[in-house]
């Protein structure tokens, strides 16, 4: 076991530790342990999951404090994946399939004040695994409407960046300019003040390093970007629609050892699917680099992302297609075009108060300019580990 994991364990043990000493702690999260704690299948929150609905896209931004704690405090929260994953674009394994894959989770309440998240690989692509996400977050702010998250977190975007069944990412919020790779989809290591009434969203976040627990301390390396990122967001938990702003200004030291300093603004509408509609995504982004690389000019550039999904019932079970196509200008001359087609099913789900399971199937083709599609696959299993209380 290496150094980065082993001090993995030991914070993670450490937030257990501090939660049973305040109270005990029971999840929040939107997977199997909150269907397990309600009783209620994944459509609460999920149009299929893990992509979010309106109301799940709420209890995400409030951080999970929305939820009622004595409730949540009934359940274990603590749940355990494993994932296969096929990718014909891997560049050591093409055509294998990885089950290295295993996952730790966890999301709840401490007390009634504070909530956690934590998703930390135990093994991730065959080899130890790194750590996707570790924050904390105080919920007893400006009336509780007002919640100061610190650790390794999701930053202020869409909630559809860090909860979507397409396998691929999204290419707009991560565009490279020059030597710049934009991490405005990114978890990283930071703080974020989130505001939530029922109808608006305003986030303000300072976001470093994106790495593994051992980076979460240095802010001063020269691939390490330093961004004040936010959000605003007009949305209700009882309607499709949502209409949000969201952009980032920062710094990036290149290669020459001088900055690049960038700004970046970005609007997008998202639609629920509805009895009479499918569902839809559209953003557009902006960017401008001062110093994109070594003796390069400034450089503006922007990107364009247009998505359908429609969720159906095949032999009763929960599915959905999806198509997006998106573009981006580099503003240097280099223009990508790309799209995929993905296809989710949650093969089956067991809800109890005992136990809680799930199967997740994803399908996806990667169309790009001038080359041959790329296929994807990935088969997920969740499970809790205990039963209500």
């Amino acid at each position: 076991m290496n150094g980065q994991v082993r001090l993995t364990i030991l914070v993670v043990a450490a937030i257990l530790v501090v939660a049973s000493i305040a109270e005990s702690m029971r999840p929040s999260q939107a997977m199997p342990n909150f269907a397990q704690t309600y009783d209620m299948n994944c459509e609460v929150c999920h149009s299929v999951a893990p992509a979010l609905n309106a109301y799940g896209r709420y209890v995400q931004r409030s951080n999970y404090s929305s939820l009622d704690a004595a409730t949540i405090h009934r359940a274990i929260p603590i749940w355990l994946g494993e994932t296969a994953f096929y990718d014909t674009m891997d560049a050591n394994l093409p055509h294998k399939v990885q089950f290295g894959n295993f996952a730790l989770h966890g999301a709840g309440f401490i007390g009634t004040d504070f909530t956690f998240h934590f998703h930390q690989w135990v093994w991730q692509s065959d080899q130890p695994g790194g750590t996707d996400t570790l924050w904390l977050t105080y919920n007893k702010l400006f009336h509780r409407d007002g919640h100061l998250t610190v650790g390794k977190l999701e930053a202020p975007a869409p909630s559809f960046y860090s909860q979507f069944f397409d396998l691929s990412g999204f290419a707009t919020p991560g565009m490279t300019v020059g030597e710049h790779a934009y991490p405005l989809a990114n978890n990283r290591w930071g703080a974020k003040f989130d505001y939530v009434k029922s109808w608006f969203t305003g986030s303000l976040a300072y976001l470093g390093p994106s790495g593994n627990l051992d980076t979460a301390t240095k802010w001063g390396t020269l691939d390490t970007d330093k961004t004040l990122q936010w959000r605003a967001v007009y949305a209700r938990p009882d309607r499709p629609v949502e209409v949000g702003l969201y952009g980032g200004s920062g710094v990036f030291t290149i290669s020459d050892g001088t900055l690049d300093r960038y700004n970046s603004t970005a609007g997008w509408v998202q639609l629920d699917s509805t009895h009479n509609l499918p569902g839809a995504i559209l953003i557009y982004q902006h960017n401008y680099d001062n110093n994109p690389a070594a003796g390069a000019p400034a450089a503006s550039s922007h990107g364009l992302t247009e998505e359908i999904f429609e969720p159906f019932t095949v032999f009763h079970a929960a599915a959905v297609v999806s198509a997006r196509n998106e573009l981006t200008d580099d503003g240097m001359g280099t223009i990508g075009h790309t799209g995929n087609v993905d296809f989710s099913i949650i093969a089956f789900r067991h809800v109890s108060p005992k136990f809680t399971n799930a199967l997740i199937l994803n399908a996806e083709a990667v169309l790009a300019a001038n080359s041959t599609p790329g296929w994807k696959a990935q088969a997920w299993y969740v499970f809790t580990i205990g039963r209500l209380h």
